[in-house]
């Protein structure tokens, strides 16, 4: 058994921006759900980083899911059969040292934010959406862990619903 490495304590701020359900009843029916990548936004540099960050929120969605009985996570192979898809976009990816006088550098600040939606596939309704901004400041912190961590509040939102 592996033991995760805890970050030392920092200051973190989470906030979810915004997650609502817009279709209940279609929502509830779950289904197989394909979570595309996110894009980077109009914000964000598209590149090797913003690519790792997209697949790190998609991991942690993934994890949270798991077994799940609600939505069935399907591989890109087997989009097709997707009834749900998750679409999402990277708004900001910011990561500065911060400086002050006379006490010099202060830890690293970091702040990424995503938007997306959970859409139907059969007449592409948007069933629900949702925005989340994650901001985090101390030593030993990076943006992965924040795109991680923004993908398993995605996914606890998708199971925090009651299914059928």
């Amino acid at each position: 058994m592996h033991r995760v490495k805890s970050i030392s304590p920092v200051e973190a701020v989470a906030s979810l921006k915004e997650a609502r359900v817009l279709q209940s009843e279609q929502f509830a029916k779950g289904g197989n759900l394909l979570v595309v990548p996110f894009s980077a936004g109009a914000g964000v540099t598209a590149n090797d980083d913003s690519d790792r960050l997209s697949l790190l929120i998609v991991k942690g969605i993934a994890d949270v899911l798991g077994d799940s009985q609600h939505f069935k996570l399907l591989s890109a192979e087997d989009a097709q059969m997707a009834d749900v898809v998750i679409k999402g976009r990277i708004i900001q990816a910011e990561q500065k040292n911060t400086f002050s006088k006379p006490w010099g550098k202060k830890p690293k600040y970091l702040e990424l934010s995503v938007e997306g939606s959970v859409l139907g596939v059969e007449n592409e309704d948007l069933i629900a959406k949702f925005g989340q901004v994650k901001e985090i400041q101390g030593k030993g912190v990076n943006l992965e862990k924040l795109a991680y961590d923004i993908g398993t509040e995605i996914g606890n939102f998708l199971i925090s619903e009651p299914g059928p």
